[in-house]
């Protein structure tokens, strides 16, 4: 079972930082959306999880986030969840689908607090 959770090789749980949901190499680009080629490479775009799985305006991609940040949060290691996962953040909400530091050649992308709160982000 440890080598199915991905912590076999450490002596404490601890040691381990789990990113179901993504991490800033996931969801995090700096190259206005063309992160490893990914105009052009669906495969290699930066998107936030959601995204990925059809959309934050789809039923089954919000349940779906929502089993991964479970699974997050109960399997050992440190969970570590990226800023607006936790309210299935995504476009249209963040312009283009990933995340950067303010605006780019595609919008603002900052954090979108109007998000965290309606009733998307906490339909269960």
């Amino acid at each position: 079972m440890q080598g199915f959770l991905g912590w076999d090789v450490y002596d404490h749980a601890w040691n381990l930082a789990k990113y179901t949901l993504g991490s800033h190499d996931d969801v995090g680009d700096q190259n206005n959306g063309n992160a490893e080629d990914g105009l052009t490479n669906w495969d290699k775009r930066h998107r936030y999880f959601v995204d990925r799985l059809g959309g934050r305006e789809d039923w089954g991609a919000r349940a779906k986030c929502r089993l991964a940040w479970a699974l997050n949060v109960a399997m050992p290691g440190t969970p570590m969840m990226f800023m607006g996962s936790e309210c299935h953040m995504a476009s249209p909400h963040v312009t283009w689908g990933y995340w950067h530091d303010g605006s780019d050649a595609h919008g603002d992308h900052r954090f979108n607090w109007s998000i965290a709160g309606d009733p998307l982000s906490s339909e269960a």
